[in-house]
């Protein structure tokens, strides 16, 4: 471990926060909504499956995380690192082959064989890393933008706007971004202290809305009973999908992992701890829901991600009411920011890290170039309208592919344990199956749209890689400041 840089280092109780902050954030109250209007009661079977499928790829994570600790942007580096190391013993393998059968032959030649099947294994580990990391950034770029969006829109709630409602918000959610953008640059120790006290203080108050929800009179397990479809391996296999990519931020702690203390002991009982607290809120939170919603819920597309107000609206105009309105929506405000916070960071460690292996421009290793991008681009999607169906879809396609690229890799790292690669084997057939019934739901346009963002990603890959060659700089070589380290601030 690199010891200059543990002044720098977060305690475990932060890293804890930080990743229960990325994963509570905007889906207990904007996605639990849609995973309902899918499922109906099964949504709580589809979060707790989420949960243990999130579960078991962490367990998978942290082991990759332990063998290489002192990186971040494990999106990138841990398919790099395992499919240079196949490549490179393929190509011993072939060089011994070819050496039995040869009585004669030349030291350069043979030097100059193991330079190309070590460049040879560099390029194929950089290409599949770079894959990964455009998957799983451009995901995070649109969990940002939707937590902003829906920020924005829970400010209605509690703040009277004059003019044109939708341009007010539409600058709100800008502001928002900026806001995160500028405390991810104050660096991940400050951002990660604000995180926590937020998360805090949002734990509390989801077990209150839970308490309140039970015992004020609308929630009935009748209800729950009510709301079952007719064909359970639709619905759950439709809502999946949105539960998994809930769940997603998981990796937290294991792509940050040069910057958590004792990383190789700590990752894996952070994301143990951290799956446990969030799994645990959001079951209840999702038994309550069931419980209190009305028998229509989902008909009216307005009400799909603002399930508590609607939850609210059926127990009726209650003394308490007003009150607790402003704190789902304060709760609202304070998840879609936490997850808008955390997604950027790991967003921006994900480009640095590629930047520092040499697949982007160097500008990129420069924090302050990656979170101005993010929010330069992110502003102008928002200015744009995207529809939040389409940001939840997309992120979920890409939540599945970029599950599916890690478990691979996983599956053929020999240097695994045979049963944690049979974990990430489980995990991959499992995504393999829910992603059928995602893409029979209307999400076959995100697919061929995230087929066309790697194919653009790909094409620019090879142009850089290119243009770098002949401008005489040497891509996948970058000289760092020190081992593995990416700068936070």
């Amino acid at each position: 471990m690199n010891n200059a840089n543990s002044g720098k280092q977060i305690s475990v109780l932060w890293a804890i926060t930080l990743t229960v902050g990325a994963m509570v954030g905007s889906a207990i109250f904007s996605l639990s909504g849609v995973t309902i209007a899918f499922a109906g009661s099964y949504s709580i079977l589809s979060w707790g499956l989420a949960a243990l499928i999130n579960l078991l790829f962490a367990m998978v994570v942290a082991q990759l995380a332990r063998k290489w600790p002192e990186e971040d942007g494990g999106i990138y580096i841990y398919p790099k690192r395992i499919i240079a190391t196949l490549f490179a013993q393929k190509g011993a393998r072939s060089d011994v082959g070819s050496s039995a059968d040869q009585s004669a032959g030349s030291g350069a030649d043979q030097s100059g064989a193991q330079s190309i099947n070590s460049s040879t294994a560099e390029k194929a580990g950089s290409i599949v890393g770079y894959v990964g990391m455009v998957v799983y950034s451009v995901g995070c770029f649109a969990g940002v933008v939707f937590s902003c969006s829906y920020f924005a829109q829970y400010l209605v709630y509690i703040l009277p706007m004059q003019g044109d409602t939708g341009v007010m918000i539409t600058m709100a959610a800008v502001l928002v971004l900026l806001i995160c953008g500028w405390l991810n640059l104050s660096g991940l120790k400050t951002s990660a202290r604000i995180n926590g006290v937020l998360v805090i203080f949002l734990v509390a108050l989801m077990l209150f809305l839970a308490i309140y929800f039970s015992v004020a009179g609308g929630f009935s397990f009748e209800t729950i009973a009510q709301r079952t479809p007719p064909d359970m391996l639709s619905g759950i296999s439709t809502s999946l999908p949105v539960a998994i990519l809930a769940y997603g931020a998981i990796v937290t702690p294991a792509f940050l992992s040069s910057s958590i203390k004792n990383p190789r002991k700590n990752v894996p009982v952070i994301m143990l701890v951290s799956m446990l607290v969030v799994a645990a809120l959001y079951i209840l939170q999702m038994v309550i829901l069931n419980g209190v919603l009305p028998a229509n819920y989902g008909s009216d597309p307005a009400e799909l991600y603002t399930p508590y107000f609607s939850a609210l609206a059926a127990l009726g105009e209650g003394g308490a009411s007003g009150a607790i309105s402003l704190l789902v929506t304060l709760g609202s405000l304070l998840a879609l920011f936490t997850t808008a916070l955390v997604l950027m960071r790991l967003l921006a460690v994900s480009v640095q890290r590629a930047s520092l292996e040499g697949s982007l421009p160097q500008c990129a290793q420069r924090p302050s170039a990656v979170y101005g991008g993010v929010c330069v681009v992110g502003a102008v999607i928002l200015l744009l309208g995207e529809s939040a169906v389409n940001l939840v879809q997309l992120g979920a396609i890409l939540n599945v592919i970029y599950f599916s690229v890690i478990c691979l890799c996983a599956l053929l790292f020999k240097e695994l344990k045979a049963y944690w690669r049979a974990l990430a084997l489980v995990v991959l057939l499992v995504l393999g199956l829910c992603s059928v019934g995602s893409v029979q739901d209307g999400g076959a346009l995100q697919l061929a749209f995230s087929g066309g963002i790697i194919l653009l990603a790909l094409v620019g890959y090879f142009v850089y890689q290119k243009f770098s060659v002949k401008s005489g700089a040497k891509p996948n070589e970058v000289p760092r400041k020190s081992e593995g380290e990416i700068v936070h601030e």
